[in-house]
């Protein structure tokens, strides 16, 4: 992402406007026409199957809540106001939308909590077509350790259709290709350095419960994913890992109650997946796995400032995995803050993520963060689920409201068991 394209934001805390509904006196008899305005990008049908309350309908004002809570709950918005008019004694319900900006800069340039530096081009189309589809191409190079590392290279294209209109169904798709250096490591010990050469296509299909309005609720999803993988030895040998092919069917269940406001989540989602590998149409590897999540975000409404207290959990367990590899770790950004990326394998996982989040009073979109996180994992013959690797620190978040989902993250953390200092700069949040 190029940085020098944001600015720091003066901007007053924004209190209730895009909570309020003007003309709610108005709230009497029959909606006689619903209509939008602001979105120069989003399709009217898109906007449409997240209303509550529609033409002909009684006027429900927590109909006419939800129904602009839905909208901002696509996240393509800042902001999103209703209104109640009468014209010639007619009830008008208007919604008025402020989009964001759905492509991202071309070239790319951007670095990873864990300091891996990417840099190539990336085509990232938030609302592609203006039916809030999300297309991601991308072309880029790989260094670790902020450039003087393992290099590499990765080309992907993502696609992925939340939920086709007039429909309960949605898709994602996901094609990648990579040639990359890698430390071949396992249970802390290192057998040697090669180009992992690998290919990836994978394919869910997901469908929503119910067809009613809105992006929350229960969903299943079912995927299948086919991954080769192999190695160009540049040092040592191969030791446990392998070269081979692995065909996954995996199903799962997610049940999403997040609500997104300008500056902050609330609500919680949560959610398993089932995954088993099969040895078929040429697969090497037969295998099962279960991963489960629990992730809430927990307004406190007594402070004066913005203030969250947000906590991840996760927990996963295989009996076998592809390549030789390890089926988890933790270590990094995106897990265990405090201790290198990737420091800890094995084949069952716990981790907790625990952190309190308060806005400065005149920079809402700044907010300063304290985190602890606890995680464990282990192989699945060494049963050891009261040690426990424990991470504290502290850092900032601003978020860049005039794009989706981009928010910059700064952490410092000190592992409880390395004593050691860690700093991590990203562009999304870790969950």
């Amino acid at each position: 992402m190029v940085m020098s394209l944001f600015a720091v934001p003066a901007v007053a805390a924004d209190k209730a406007s895009s909570e309020e509904i003007s003309g709610t006196e108005l709230c009497q008899g029959r909606i006689d026409r619903v209509y939008f305005s602001g979105n120069e990008t989003t399709r009217e049908s898109t906007l449409r199957q997240e209303l509550s309350i529609s033409e002909g309908d009684d006027c429900v004002l927590k109909k006419v809540r939800q129904s602009r809570q839905n909208m901002m709950d696509l996240g393509l918005f800042s902001a999103v106001q209703a209104s109640l008019t009468r014209y010639s004694d007619r009830l008008v319900l208007q919604f008025t939308v402020r989009e964001k900006y759905f492509i991202l800069p071309i070239p790319r340039l951007s670095r990873t909590s864990d300091g891996e530096i990417r840099l190539g081009g990336q085509l990232r189309i938030d609302n592609f077509s203006g039916r809030n589809h999300k297309l991601k191409i991308t072309s880029e190079r790989h260094a670790e350790d902020d450039g003087a590392g393992r290099k590499g290279f990765e080309h992907s294209f993502e696609y992925v259709v939340p939920r086709f209109s007039g429909s309960r169904f949605g898709m994602h798709v996901r094609l990648q290709r990579m040639d990359k250096q890698f430390e071949l490591k396992r249970d802390g010990e290192v057998y040697g350095e090669s180009n992992r050469l690998g290919d990836l296509a994978e394919v869910t299909l997901i469908r929503r419960r119910d067809k009613g309005a809105g992006s929350q609720g229960w969903l299943s999803k079912m995927g299948f994913r086919y991954e080769r993988r192999g190695h160009d030895l540049s040092e040592g040998d191969l030791g446990p890992f392998e070269e081979g092919r692995n065909l996954t069917v995996a199903a799962g269940v997610v049940r999403n109650e997040v609500h997104l406001e300008k500056y902050r989540r609330r609500g919680f989602t949560l959610g398993g997946t089932a995954t088993f590998g099969l040895r078929v149409l040429g697969a090497d590897y037969k295998y099962q796995s279960l991963d489960l999540f629990y992730r809430g975000y927990k307004p406190l409404t007594d402070r004066k400032r913005l203030t969250n207290v947000n906590y991840n959990i996760e927990l996963g367990y295989t009996n076998g995995t592809p390549f030789g590899e390890r089926a988890y770790s933790i270590g990094g950004g995106e897990s265990l803050r405090g201790l290198p990326t990737r420091e800890i394998d094995g084949d069952v996982k716990m981790l907790v993520n625990l952190e309190y989040l308060e806005a400065f009073e005149k920079y809402p979109a700044l907010r300063w963060v304290l985190f602890w996180d606890v995680a464990n994992v282990f192989p699945r013959w060494d049963f050891k689920p009261v040690y426990t690797e424990n991470g504290l620190g502290a850092g900032l978040r601003w978020k860049i409201v005039s794009f989706v989902r981009v928010d910059l993250r700064f952490d410092y953390a000190v592992s409880l068991s390395e004593r050691r200092g860690y700093a991590y700069f990203g562009t999304q949040l870790n969950f």
